[in-house]
Parts: C-alpha cells; structure tokens; sequence
C-alpha cells in the first residue's frame, strides 16, 4: 500500500514543474511539455508492472485458498480470499490512477499542439507585418507603371531596327536568287547537251551489234513427246508383276 502511495505523488507534482520552463518562450513550453508527459508515461509503466505484480498475487492466493477449503482449514483459506480481496481494490485503485494520467497526458500534449499552432500563426503575422512596412502600395503601382512604358519602349525601337534590317536583306536575297536562276539555266543546257550525245552513242551500238546474233540451231529438236511412251512402259511392267503375285 505504501509503494502504490509513492509511486502516485510524483505524477501529481508533474503539472507543477511546467510553468517554470514556460519562460523561455515557446521552445520552452515544449520542453516541460515533453519531461512532463515522458514522466507520466514512465511512472504509467511502473504502475502496470505493480498492477501486473498484485494479479499474480491474486491468482496465488485464490490457489491457496482452494487448497486450505479442500483440507478442511477454513480458517486459513478465508485468509487468503481476504488478502484476495485487499489485492484488488488496490489493482481497482491503479487502473483508475493509469486512466487519470492516460487522460491528463492526451490534454497536455493536444495544448502543446494548440499552443504551437498559435505560436506558428503569431509568428506569420510578425513576418508579414515586417513584409509589408517595407513595401507601398502606391510606390509598386507606379512602379509596375514605369515598367510598361519602358517595354513599350523597347518595342518601338526593336521595330524599327527590324525594318531597316528587313529592306537590307530584301536586296541580297533579290540578288541571290538571279544568282541561282543563271546557275539553274546553265545545269539544265549542259544535262540536256549531254542526255543527247549519249543517246546518239547508244543507236550506233545497236547497229553495230546485230551482226552477232546467234544462228538458228540445226537438225531435229527433240520434245518430250517420248516421254508418255517410257511412262506406258513402266505401268506395263508393273502389271505383269501384279499379274505374277496373284497367281
């Protein structure tokens, strides 16, 4: 009983422990936050190891309890049925104080998040502020002003010197193009000069050439006439071996 009583004062002082560590801003408050929950659930740990202690217990004093009814002790076996009894409300006691502490740690660490979700809020409405007192609306339309005029600037003198640069190239490339009509003109009479001495080279060939053919061949031209006659021969003889085989 005394141990149970120790081990439950110090999740009880934990919540006092924070404000001191609240401080040193919001990196503090983390920090308490973190040992405070970190000793809940490692003084919830030690409380179920006792609760796990205090079962064992139970189970071997119902044991005993049996055995001493059986041998007729009924004096002793209401013993241990009473220290049965005094194990559980102490078991009953520790659950209830694990649930309290369960409970405390999920409502510390959900402030915890809140409190930093506000922090991170407040400090994005420092920053913007910081932002934006550096920054006016009427000098960023003037300048967005300025900028347009300066790009339709740019633009006029891009077009201007893009005509000039366009009436010097139509000439070189009107003089080019005579350049490549003349060059044309001339490939096309030298192909035809040329296609013509070829085919007049090509008709004297022939001429020449048709002396030389092959003679008719002479005397008699053998067909394959003959052949059915050896084919009628075959078939004969191959009947008069059926005819033998039957006989």
């Amino acid at each position: 009983m005394n141990f149970f009583g120790r081990r439950s004062q110090p999740a009880a002082s934990k919540p006092k422990e924070a404000p001191p560590a609240s401080n040193g801003g919001s990196g503090g408050n983390t920090n308490a936050t973190f040992v405070a929950v970190s000793k809940m659930k490692e003084t919830i740990t030690n409380m179920n190891k006792r609760r796990e202690l205090l079962e064992k217990k139970m189970e071997i004093e119902q044991k005993r309890a049996l055995e001493f009814k059986r041998k007729g002790n009924k004096k002793s076996a209401l013993l241990c049925l009473k220290k049965k009894k005094m194990y559980e409300k102490e078991v009953d006691k520790i659950l209830a104080s694990v649930f309290n502490l369960e409970q405390q740690s999920a409502v510390l660490e959900s402030s915890q998040t809140s409190a930093d979700i506000i922090n991170t809020q407040l400090e994005f409405k420092t920053a913007m502020k910081k932002i934006q007192a550096k920054v006016n609306v009427d000098s960023v339309a003037d300048l967005q002003d300025d900028i347009q005029e300066q790009m339709q600037i740019q633009e006029e003198v891009a077009d201007i010197l893009g005509q000039s640069a366009a009436l010097d190239d139509e000439d070189e490339l009107e003089d080019e193009l005579n350049e490549l009509m003349m060059e044309d003109e001339e490939e096309t009479l030298v192909s035809e000069v040329t296609s013509m001495s070829m085919g007049t080279d090509n008709i004297a060939s022939n001429t020449i050439n048709t002396g030389s053919l092959p003679s008719a061949p002479e005397g008699s031209v053998q067909t394959e006439a003959a052949k059915p006659v050896a084919e009628d021969e075959d078939e004969i003889a191959l009947r008069e071996l059926q005819a033998e085989m039957a006989m």
